[in-house]
């Protein structure tokens, strides 16, 4: 069975911004898709946390609320959540589908929402942002200036002459079991399916360098367990 701990599911690559220290780099117009949503679901046994990135992922609000519906219909919700938006979306309903699925949550204490504050957004034009600032679990870490902020040379980030580098690819960091269960540290999902060790990636690298995609989960089982094995 597969495990892991921290999940980030690319719920779109859409956005509505087009910020100079973005990570990602240029928007484009592609949405995570309900089959593969269901697909991660089925894949693994247990997420102890799972964060929604994009893009904007308010921009594909159906694809979260249906992560969340799909898995508590399988008896596999995550024991916390992570979601950071920019504040322009639908925050009344982010805040309405995070509150409905907070109570399930195992680990409380380490779900979170975060509005991005700095002077890369514009200052978003909409009071539901209050609701997001409300909530018990709001996470006001993204509000940081820069300098002092840290910006990931990846995307639009590049440029910036103190930006931190990504690391090349580095493979997927596993632990094996007795039982042959397989937990990974982190796993990320794009929105068209491709399996990433690192969210810190631009949607360039991502792409280029990913060798696994989660709709094709036997070859990607079969390395990871091969590198277990030659641990061993």
């Amino acid at each position: 069975m597969l495990y892991v701990s921290q999940l980030i599911i690319e719920v779109t690559r859409r956005c509505n911004m087009a910020c100079g220290h973005c990570l990602r780099g240029d928007a484009q117009n592609l949405d995570i898709s309900f089959d593969t949503i269901e697909r991660i679901v089925d894949c693994i046994e247990h997420v102890s946390s799972v964060t929604f990135t994009g893009g904007e992922p308010t921009l594909n609000l159906d694809a979260i609320e249906h992560y969340f519906e799909y898995a508590q219909s399988k008896d596999k919700l995550p024991s916390s959540f992570y979601c950071v938006t920019n504040g322009t979306g639908d925050q009344l309903r982010l805040a309405t589908i995070l509150l409905k699925y907070y109570p399930y949550m195992d680990e409380q204490d380490i779900c979170g929402v975060a509005l991005s504050v700095d002077e890369f957004h514009e200052t978003p034009d909409n009071p539901e942002v209050n609701t997001i600032r409300g909530l018990s679990f709001y996470d006001t870490t993204k509000e940081t200036k820069y300098p002092g902020k840290r910006i990931i040379a990846e995307g639009r980030g590049a440029k910036f002459t103190d930006a931190v580098p990504l690391e090349p690819y580095d493979d997927f960091s596993i632990e094996t079991y007795a039982n042959n269960d397989i937990a990974v540290e982190e796993l990320y999902v794009a929105a068209n399916g491709n399996l990433y060790p690192d969210c810190d990636a631009s949607y360039e690298r991502v792409d280029k360098e990913s060798k696994y995609n989660i709709h094709d989960i036997d070859t990607f089982m079969q390395h990871i367990m091969g590198n277990t094995e030659e641990k061993s």
